[in-house]
């Protein structure tokens, strides 16, 4: 049974693992589907940049991160003082 093209439009939208968990088979079987033609599928061009912008974001993030911690990891702190080292100096 085929789905005319006006309804397909109206249909909801599922992510892959939404429309696995709905059908109750697995976003493999899903993905394998939509590939042979079976059923129709889109990708989300704006939420895949969206996703994309998001991890560089998280990637400066953590290099900055990263930086800070190897500067303060380099810095030569002196050793603290235990109190015999000041009872025997006075």
């Amino acid at each position: 049974m085929r789905i005319p093209r006006e309804k397909q439009r109206d249909a909801p939208r599922y992510t892959l693992a939404e429309a696995a968990k709905a059908v109750g088979m697995n976003k493999t079987s899903i993905l394998r589907a939509i590939k042979s033609g079976r059923i129709t599928g889109t990708r989300d061009e704006q939420r895949l940049a969206d996703l994309k912008v998001m991890l560089e974001e998280l990637h400066s993030d953590r290099d900055a991160w990263r930086e800070q911690a190897q500067r303060l990891a380099l810095i030569q702190r002196e050793p603290k003082l235990t109190w015999w080292r000041w009872r025997s100096t006075g």
